[in-house]
């Protein structure tokens, strides 16, 4: 029996992404080894931005390798588990005018840097969309 299709439509990607205000940021490590952080994001123009302190390993990771795994999710009981994860490259945002129109909930503390990353490759998931339940 082949699997049901529970991946979400673009317009539900971004429907979902304009709720989130936190993701999982990967990076990888100068040895190839993944980390993960947590950051406050904001999508805006299909574009989600992630705010992350200057002096984390973080942000030292992506000044080497600027390939980074966005994880987000939602899960207030099982039928309703959304999430998508992007892969792309984290694009530093130093613009004032485009600084000035991502807000974030939470202000960052310290020093910290904007990166910009695109919805060029998802993968996602509604459990909503299972039709065989229990």
């Amino acid at each position: 029996m082949p699997r049901e299709r529970i991946d979400m439509s673009r317009g539900e990607v971004l429907d979902f992404l304009r709720g989130e205000r936190r993701l999982v940021l990967g990076t990888l490590d100068a040895d190839g080894t993944p980390w993960a952080d947590a950051a406050p994001c904001s999508l805006r123009s299909e574009v989600l931005y992630f705010s992350i302190p200057r002096e984390s390993r973080s942000f030292a990771n992506i000044q080497r390798d600027d390939r980074v795994c966005c994880s987000l999710d939602r899960y207030p009981t099982y039928y309703e588990i959304k999430g998508a994860t992007l892969h792309g490259h984290a694009v530093a945002v130093t613009d004032a005018a485009t600084l000035a129109k991502i807000s974030f909930d939470q202000s960052s503390t310290g020093d910290a840097a904007v990166f910009g990353v695109g919805l060029d490759d998802v993968v996602s998931f509604d459990f909503a969309k299972l039709k065989n339940r229990p």
